[in-house]
């Protein structure tokens, strides 16, 4: 155990602080107030937005009355690229209002997986029952809108891997787009 001075332990024993210590402290306070009170200004526009209010309907609609898997049986292929695009809300939200490249990636990525998925004659669609992107990219935004930490280092954490991903998915698109063109042009030709 190393030497103290009695000032040292009598500081300790009875929380004195100096007077630059209590300066930083009320300064960290204070910087940490203010950073709430704006985070909680900035979610109050955030919610009562067009947009924050169509994701939250379209997460209702699409998943909890089960929207995106009847679409997706009732018009093959189609039904599945129409609930893609109601997706675009949520990277509006996520790009625009909330500006996080990080969010933003991840929610591209759930949709992209969640379209593809969809894809798949039958199985596809009755996994769309069990498999809820809508709700999930709606917890993800509303975790950003709240500054949850744990959605927060979650979604940091994920998303270089999301990145790649996302690269992965286009190029595989990409690749079976042109693939099916070229076997088109050589049956028509």
């Amino acid at each position: 155990m190393g030497f103290k001075s009695r000032r040292e332990r009598a500081r300790k024993e009875h929380e004195f602080t100096s007077k630059s210590e209590r300066d930083s402290m009320n300064e960290s306070i204070q910087n940490e107030r203010e950073r709430r009170e704006k985070k909680e200004r900035a979610k109050a526009v955030l919610e009562t937005q067009m947009s924050y209010k169509i994701v939250k309907l379209f997460s209702r609609l699409m998943d909890d009355w089960c929207l995106d898997p009847i679409i997706g049986l009732l018009l093959p292929e189609a039904g599945d690229t129409i609930t893609a695009v109601m997706s675009i809300p949520y990277l509006y939200v996520s790009a625009f209002k909330i500006k996080s490249y990080a969010l933003t990636v991840v929610i591209l990525k759930n949709i992209l997986l969640d379209y593809l998925i969809g894809l798949i004659p039958i199985a596809g669609d009755i996994l769309d029952f069990f498999i809820r992107s809508y709700n999930a990219n709606y917890k993800l935004i509303v975790g950003y809108v709240e500054d949850d930490k744990e959605t927060i280092r979650k979604v940091k954490k994920s998303a270089l891997l999301s990145t790649l991903s996302v690269v992965f998915l286009f190029t595989a698109a990409f690749l079976t787009l042109y693939a099916w063109y070229r076997l088109l042009a050589w049956i028509f030709g």
